[in-house]
Formats: C-alpha cells, sequence, structure tokens
C-alpha cells in the first residue's frame, strides 16, 4: 500500500509527500505505544506497528542532503551519539519497541541527513572498513541466524563461545562471497539478451530444486533418515516420561483448561473437607500431584489457574498472555471459587521469580504493574506490587475464613529440559551414562537459591500471619544440585514445569501437608514445613 500512497502524495508536490509521511510515521509511532503497552511481543515481530522506522527513512529521502555546515556536523554528531548511547545504556528492561526506539532511528536519520565523508562524523563512517561491513551487512544478517540454530541443533548442549565466534566469523566469509558472486552482478546493467535468458532459466532451475526438495522433506516427514534415533530402551524412556498431561474433569465446564473458569475438579466424599489449587502454569503443571495427594486423604480439590498469572486479586500484568487486567480478574474469580465450594485451605502455587527477577525471563514479560497501561513499567516496580499483591492476598483469603499454604517455586533450570533430552534421543549416549550426564545438567542449589531468595523472603514475611509456607523440592535435591532426572524418568517438561512423573515425586510430601492443615488449625512459624531461604 505504500508505493500507491507515495506516488499520489507526490501528485501534489514534495512539501506535501514529505508531510504526508511524517503525518502517517508519527500516528504509527502512536500505535507503537499502544502496542508495547498490550503486546510487545506482536509489537517487536510485526510490521504493521514499525513502520514509523522504515518511514523516517522515508523521510530522510525527501529532506535529502543538507548543507555542511556546523550545525550539521554537530547534527551527525549527535546522532552518532544516540545510536552509541543506545547500544550501551538499553537493556533488557527497556520495553522495545516503543518511544525508546526512537534515539537509534533519529539517531540514524541525522547521520543520513547531516554526515558528510569529507566532514565530522561522516569521516570516521567513510573509512574503508566501516564501508566494507556496510555492503555485506544485509548478506552477514541473512547468513548467521540458521548457521547459529543450526549449530544449536545439532549440540547436546549449549554451543561455547569459541564455536560462536567462529560461526561469526564464517558468517563474514559466506555474507562476502554473497555480495560479490550474487549481489554485485545482480545489480548490474549491461548483460546481453543471452545472458538475461541464461540468468532466468538458472533461477528458474534452482526454485524448482528447493521446491523439490522441501516438498521431499515435507512428504518424508523431514527427511529423518538423515537424523538416526537412539533406541536404548533407557533413552526412549526417559523421552516418554517428559510429559505434561492435561487433566480434564468430567465435574468441570467442557473445554476446561488455560484461563478457564475455577472448578472443583475433584468432588470431596460425603462430610469431607475440600481444599483449593491457584496459581499460574506451574499449579498446572503440579495438578498431577495434588490429585493424587487429594485422592488418597479423601479431599476435595478446587482448581483453577491461567498461565502467567499469579494469584493476586487485582493486579495488571505487563506483556503477558492476556489484556494486562485479566490476570488480576481470573484470582478474583479463584478467590470466589474457594469461598463458593467452600475450600479450607488454599495452595497457591507460582513460578514467583517470573515477577520478581530479569534472570531467564525474557525482557520485561509478566511485569506487575499497578495500572493497566503504564508508561514505563520497571522490575522494581514489579517487586513492589510483588510485595504489596501477597500479603494482601493472604489476608483476603483469611477474611473467608481459609487457610493459605505458599507453595515455594520448585528449582528452575537453565537448560530446557525438553531440547535436551530431544538431543540425546539423536546422540550415541547409553544407559549406564545417563544419571551421570543429567546430574551435570542440573543447576546448582546456589544458582537457584539466589534467584528465588527475593521471593522467598516476601514468602517469608506472611509466616507471622499464620500462614504456612512448603518446599517440595526435596525429591530433586542431590546433595548442592538441582537435579531434573535420575537417569530413568524426566521429572520435568522443560527448564521450570514438572512433568506428570516429577508431579507424582510431590505426593508424600503434599499428602502430610493436607493432613497437617485440619479445619482452624493453622501452624504457627515454629512448625512451618520451610527450609530458610538463603
Amino acid at each position: 500500500m505504500f508505493p500507491p500512497f507515495l506516488v499520489l502524495a507526490s501528485r501534489l508536490g514534495r512539501r506535501f509527500a514529505l508531510r504526508a509521511v511524517i503525518f502517517a510515521a508519527i500516528a504509527n509511532f502512536a500505535l507503537c505505544e499502544v502496542a508495547a503497552v498490550h503486546s510487545l511481543t506482536t509489537n517487536f515481530y510485526l510490521a504493521p506497528t514499525r513502520a514509523w522506522e522504515l518511514l523516517v527513512g522515508s523521510a530522510c529521502a525527501f529532506i535529502g542532503e543538507q548543507p555542511q555546515d556546523r550545525k550539521g556536523t554537530a547534527a551527525g554528531w549527535l546522532g552518532f551519539a544516540s545510536i552509541v548511547a543506545a547500544i550501551f545504556l538499553f537493556s533488557d528492561d527497556i520495553p522495545f519497541p516503543s518511544h525508546f526506539a526512537a534515539a537509534p532511528v533519529i539517531g540514524t536519520a541525522l547521520i543520513l541527513v547531516y554526515a558528510r565523508p569529507e566532514s565530522g562524523i561522516g569521516r570516521v563512517l567513510a573509512l574503508p572498513p566501516f564501508v566494507g561491513v556496510g555492503l555485506i551487512s544485509y548478506s552477514f544478517y541473512l547468513w548467521h541466524q540458521p548457521l547459529f540454530a543450526f549449530a544449536r541443533l545439532r549440540s547436546r548442549d549449549e554451543p561455547g563461545m569459541a564455536t560462536m565466534l567462529s560461526l561469526a566469523v564464517f558468517a563474514l566469509v559466506l555474507a562476502w562471497a554473497t555480495w560479490r558472486f550474487i549481489e554485485r552482478p545482480f545489480r548490474r546493467h549491461d548483460y546481453t539478451r543471452q545472458q538475461q535468458r541464461r540468468a532466468a532459466v538458472l533461477f528458474g532451475c534452482s526454485l524448482a530444486v528447493f521446491g523439490a526438495v522441501g516438498t521431499y522433506g515435507i512428504a518424508t516427514d523431514s527427511v529423518r533418515w538423515r537424523l538416526r534415533p537412539n533406541l536404548d530402551p533407557a533413552v526412549v524412556e526417559l523421552a516418554a516420561t517428559r510429559e505434561l498431561r492435561k487433566l480434564p474433569s468430567p465435574t468441570c465446564p467442557p473445554g476446561f483448561g488455560d484461563d478457564a473458569v475455577p472448578c472443583l475438579i475433584l468432588p470431596p466424599p460425603p462430610g469431607g473437607r475440600t481444599v483449593a489449587l491457584f496459581g499460574d502454569s506451574l499449579a498446572e503443571a503440579s495438578l498431577p500431584a495434588f490429585l493424587a495427594a487429594a485422592r488418597a486423604e479423601r479431599v476435595g480439590l478446587v482448581f483453577g489457574f491461567a498461565s502467567g498469572c499469579p494469584p493476586f486479586p487485582g493486579i495488571y500484568v505487563y506483556d503477558g498472555n492476556y489484556r494486562p487486567e485479566r490476570c488480576g480478574e481470573r484470582a478474583m474469580e479463584e478467590m470466589e471459587a474457594a469461598r463458593r465450594f467452600r475450600a479450607d485451605t488454599v495452595f497457591l502455587v507460582a513460578r514467583w521469580t517470573l515477577y520478581n527477577e530479569s534472570a531467564g525471563i525474557s525482557r520485561f514479560h509478566y511485569w506487575l504493574t499497578r495500572e493497566p497501561a503504564p508508561s514505563s513499567p520497571t522490575l522494581a516496580q514489579s517487586r513492589e506490587v510483588f510485595a504489596e499483591a501477597l500479603p494482601r492476598t493472604v489476608t483476603a483469603y483469611r477474611a473467608q475464613n481459609q487457610q493459605v499454604v505458599l507453595v515455594r517455586q520448585l528449582p528452575q533450570f537453565e537448560l530446557d529440559v525438553g531440547r535436551f533430552v530431544e538431543r540425546l534421543r539423536y546422540s550415541e549416549v547409553r544407559a549406564a551414562n545417563l544419571p551421570a550426564l543429567t546430574f551435570a545438567a542440573g543447576r546448582s542449589r546456589t544458582e537457584f537459591d539466589n534467584l528465588a531468595a527475593r521471593s522467598n523472603r516476601v514468602l517469608d514475611s506472611q509466616l507471622s500471619k499464620g500462614t504456612r509456607i512448603i518446599d517440595l523440592g526435596a525429591p530433586f535435591t542431590r546433595g548442592d544440585r538441582y537435579v531434573w532426572s535420575d537417569g530413568r524418568e524426566s521429572w520435568y517438561f522443560d527448564f521450570a514445569h514438572v512433568s506428570v512423573a516429577g508431579a507424582l515425586q510431590l505426593v508424600p510430601q503434599l499428602r502430610g501437608a493436607l493432613k497437617a492443615n485440619p479445619v482452624g488449625n493453622a501452624p504457627d512459624a515454629a512448625t512451618a514445613d520451610v527450609r530458610p531461604s538463603p
């Protein structure tokens, strides 16, 4: 749509076209700001909210090169400083793209309009090394991603720095070859008619070959003959136990699942008591354990969860899985379900570090805020909201005469267990090596305990209110490490969620927790089932 728009605008004069482009850029920038609040991932990847960046370049084309004077030289240096500042001052804590993206974009525009090869920053950027990198930069961008991706796919562990640097150098070589033998010839205009026909035939044949190979790969299930699976029974069993099962219930509404209405998933026996399990996706992952323990103890179970939503009424979640206010609304629905089904105890399970720490989180997804559309969310504010919302939630449940049990977050690993196990399936590893291999792929207790320390301190602050805190991490503890497997079963589905096999490791502790919470008897801090937080 942009080319026709530009043609029509240009017919009304160059100045009108420039104003139209600037107006469109400002309007699209406003849309980008809205999307930065409500859907940051979509805002990052899709063009409709990033067109303003291209429109700034279009405006530069209309403006053209400006006379080189002292102000122009200063403007060029200011543009360069804006780009450098964005590189070194912007962090993962900054929403991007948003108004923060204006710094490097406008900085680039200033260089395009004011920099000249004979003076200022233009003289620096005109040096041969910078020009050379500029010529091959797009080809390098196209080559580096598949090289890095296939290196990760073919490695059981994350490739080391030396490997990635070597691949980066190789990508530079490929980029130069692409520029020299494809881009440069393609830009020539002095080809004869016969040469053009040969190029067209070669291009058509290349498309046909690539199309045939792709079609064959799809028809043969991605050409699986190129990877031979490991058929060792122990490896097969390890992969088979990495399962995250969805558990429908006849007592819950059809389609029961993520963001569905909380329900009585396990009715109590006549005269029996009922407990509730609420939280985010970690609550869903632990559901098999709670169901098994509740059945064994003859206790009813109310269940509700929403991925990426802490069970706190009234909070907003920035760039989460739903609109910002949905998580707070869901927590209110859970509280009402606990009251309606007369649960005497409420277990709250969540990936607490998701809302408190940047480690292991992609940028600022799932940060907690006090308003649905904050202008500039910060990790510090998310921590403050977390520290306020947790005690407020505990107080609200206690006002309904319900005891609250806070479940500390289970160990979170640095590797993706699913990807690691899939790599094992196509490796030469044997059963005898699996225990040592999976142990080494675990995580230092100190590392994770430090990550969870802030969250645990907030949880621990509720002990004085008679709130119980339980730590279910013992089955995954081996000395000074947390492990996700014993070499036979995979206890985790990915880096943070337990599999069904892992959840069942929690049943003995949960049975004890259900017994320890009779109606109206909240344990005090001295008897709470906790390990000291670091």
